[in-house]
């Protein structure tokens, strides 16, 4: 049941909350370790002109690097783990403030660092590349000098440095704006009134009662059209600012310059986007499904997340949902099972929603700390219990990346990321329908296991797809109007919908609060990433031998080191054939669903 209260952060018990001991055991020690790497970008400049000379003298300077990278992570995660689990504490603010002009300034003192190591000429480079003191750092380096055509100069460096923290300023405006200025009131329900939040809105578009999600969607939307025009100003300015960048840097497009890092081709994502249309009529398939379900003649977009088996209800404690986590990645490893566990139910997690704190879930940690969760768990939804289990897969992955490397390949893609979530949930689904002992429960699962995919591989695209037309248009010099985002957005979701869902004027404000739009070309990796999970969730269940895990512990165990294609290669041979696994188990699934909830009413007519 949905709290009637949502209580500040101080009312919050201990134990509920993380312990971020292992960043700093306390703010006096965060601000020496600030004041050292004051210190740090004061000496950085001494190193200037001395990269090129021997091996020995550019170790000098990576070793100072990475000293000082190291210390600077964990500042810059304290900082914004405390500010994200409470946005309107300012002392908290400041702490966010200062590391993000830390970084920036830490930038800034380095500047002259990727000229001069692109200046050394290609025989001087690779022989230091041979050298033992560089051993180390020659994966680092090769991928520095990758970037070579789109370098600038040190003074240039130095300037776009400097602008990173102003650059933030339409993303940090929208968070404060929509997580804290915003204020959606409240809705009634059978239990009680309850307050309408970021994080509340999908769960009360799961109610069963229409008048409520339907209540719920236009009170909601109603705050969004209200803002709207600061809201395109401030998505606008961000995607200026990403094509500034590009421009200066010269790449060919700011999607490119996105992918360009992981080696990921754009016809990988353009792959995506056309091996997603041609799944769509599953898509629509099932939205007829889920109208005639519902007994509806169409469905609106506030009748797209609820059960279509209403009748299940199942409280699960947090405490419950970490067991059932741990159970479900058996396959994995009792090792690993257990090291998770003791996490989950110890210091990593931020469990519940407080006042100020930000909607959504993440996983985050520097290289020296413990993996952090943010949550905002609710026991009433059982998809709380995969979003537990999404969150679990990122933290091990980086416990595991970050314990078989050196912190300069420990690093791994966003793209590798959502692989190691994504498989999370699909061993969590497939453990709890193994165990499922009533046909409502088990058709309950296959719904959310469609939806899942539907949130994941298919919406995902079509916020990828939007991301690909805005930016296009916006390269082109044409202007960036709240009309024109709604317009491009309101055709994709005709597309994507089909026409057994009735959309609103309100649906096209959708675009307006994603967080995603503010990192761009990001989402799709949700979409390959699932995608993935899928394959490789299916060689897991058909692997008798354990080569399967085996070879996946070891793409967790590779962080940095390898390029996201090639890394994942080992499991599935390639994005195409992973995306048409995954639209294939979607129609399985729908398949199934049909056919078991046909069944279902015919037994309990």
């Amino acid at each position: 049941m949905l709290s009637q209260k949502i209580p500040i952060r101080s009312e919050v018990a201990q134990k509920d909350k993380w312990n971020l001991d292992s960043l700093f055991p306390s703010i006096d020690l965060w601000k020496k370790a600030v004041k050292n790497i004051e210190q740090a970008i004061k000496k950085a400049p001494s190193f200037k002109g001395s990269l090129h000379r021997s091996a020995q003298s550019l170790r000098a300077v990576l070793d100072f690097q990475t000293y000082t990278i190291t210390e600077l992570e964990s500042v810059i995660v304290y900082a914004t783990l405390r500010y994200y689990e409470d946005i309107s504490n300012q002392e908290h603010l400041k702490l966010y403030l200062k590391s993000n002009h830390l970084y920036s300034d830490w930038e800034a003192s380095i500047a002259f660092f990727i000229p001069e190591i692109q200046k050394i000429d290609e025989e001087s480079f690779q022989h230091f590349l041979e050298q033992d003191e560089l051993q180390n750092f020659s994966n680092a380096l090769r991928r520095i000098r990758r970037f070579r055509p789109y370098s600038l100069n040190e003074r240039e460096e130095w300037i776009m440095a400097l602008s990173q923290h102003v650059a933030k300023t339409p993303r940090n405006s929208f968070e404060a704006l929509t997580s804290l200025d915003f204020d959606f009131g409240t809705i009634d329900l059978p239990q009680g009134t309850v307050p309408l939040t970021h994080s509340r809105f999908v769960l009360l578009l799961r109610e069963s009662d229409r008048n409520i999600r339907k209540k719920t969607y236009q009170q909601f939307y109603q705050l969004f059209d209200r803002h709207k025009n600061i809201l395109s100003n401030l998505l606008a300015a961000d995607i200026q600012h990403h094509i500034f960048s590009t421009r200066v840097r010269k790449y060919p497009s700011v999607r490119f310059e996105a992918l360009f890092e992981d080696n990921i081709e754009e016809s990988v994502y353009d792959t995506l986007i056309k091996t997603v249309h041609d799944g769509l009529g599953h898509l629509h398939d099932y939205y007829a499904l889920r109208a005639k379900t519902l007994h509806l003649p169409t469905i609106s977009h506030y009748d797209v997340y609820v059960p279509l088996i209403s009748a299940v209800k199942k409280i699960t404690p947090y405490q419950e949902a970490v067991q059932l986590v741990h159970d479900a990645m058996l396959p994995l490893g009792s090792n690993y099972c257990d090291e998770m566990r003791n996490g989950l139910l110890g210091t990593w997690v931020d469990r519940y929603e407080n006042k100020g704190k930000i909607p959504g879930a993440f996983s985050s940690g520097s290289y020296t700390s413990d993996p952090y969760i943010l949550l905002n768990y609710q026991q009433d939804n059982i998809d709380q219990v995969f979003t537990l289990a999404h969150e679990a897969g990122h933290s091990m992955h980086s416990k595991y990346a970050c314990a078989h490397n050196p912190i300069q390949d420990a690093q791994y893609s966003i793209f590798e990321a959502e692989i190691a979530s994504t498989l999370h949930e699909q061993l969590l689904n497939n453990f709890l329908l193994k165990e499922s002992s009533s046909q409502e429960f088990t058709l309950y699962l296959i719904n959310l296991q469609i939806d899942s995919i539907i949130g994941t591989l298919y919406r995902q695209t079509m916020f990828a797809e939007f991301e690909k037309t805005i930016y296009e248009h916006a390269q082109q010099a044409e202007a960036l109007t709240l009309d024109f985002f709604r317009d491009t957005y309101a055709k994709l979701q005709q597309k994507y919908f089909g026409h057994a869902v009735d959309l609103s004027d309100f649906a096209s404000l959708e675009c307006l609060r994603i967080p995603h739009f503010y990192k761009p070309f990001y989402v799709y990796k949700y979409a390959t990433g699932i995608s993935y999970a899928i394959s490789i969730a299916e060689k897991i269940t058909h692997d008798s031998n354990g080569n399967t895990i085996d070879q996946y512990l070891q793409f967790l165990k590779n962080g940095g080191r390898k390029f996201p294609i090639d890394n994942v290669s080992t499991l599935i041979p390639s994005t195409e054939v992973a995306v048409q696994t995954a639209i294939r188990k979607f129609a399985d699934l729908v398949a199934t669903f049909k056919e078991k909830y046909s069944l279902y009413l015919q037994q309990n007519s």
